[in-house]
């Protein structure tokens, strides 16, 4: 598949900036990201690339934006699902089916914690990405009203 091609590449690469097998940070300035260097999302395409995502809205949990299973891309069928938040322009419902326009977008999320402090978050601070909902292509139909008959 593509996607899996291309994060082995950007991964691959970040390992050789690294220095083989080697465990080491490499720092990159915010002022490059965006030039010389690109993220490349879940979805397999740099950040702020507009798309079409079909599949189903997933079960409620601690993440950024509505729970998604995402399984085609710009009419695509995946190999199979990558979960994402979706923000912004949607209510996603569970087990409804979707086709949303839009781009994945990211930043960094929780809060960093101070050598010392008794303060922790939930999680880790860390990077994430979520889809930003443009458009909404398709939805699941509204469930039918309740037939109401007039007897006397």
């Amino acid at each position: 598949m593509r996607t899996i091609g291309a994060m082995a590449a950007v991964v691959l690469a970040c390992g050789l900036l690294a220095g083989a097998g080697e465990d080491k940070r490499v720092e990159v300035p915010a002022k490059e990201i965006g030039g010389k260097f690109v993220i490349v999302g879940d979805l397999g395409k740099p950040l702020g690339t507009f798309m079409t995502i079909g599949g189903v809205g997933g079960k409620p949990m601690m993440m950024d934006g509505a729970p998604f299973l995402a399984d085609a891309l710009d009419g695509q069928k995946l190999h199979g699902t990558i979960l994402i938040g979706v923000r912004r322009g949607a209510e996603i419902k569970e087990g409804g089916r979707y086709v949303l326009r839009g781009y994945e977008d990211g930043g960094m999320i929780s809060s960093p914690v101070e050598a010392g402090s008794t303060d922790i978050p939930q999680t880790n601070y860390h990077f994430s990405t979520w889809f930003v909902v443009t458009a909404v292509k398709e939805q699941p139909a509204p469930a039918p009203a309740a037939i109401k008959q007039n007897r006397p």
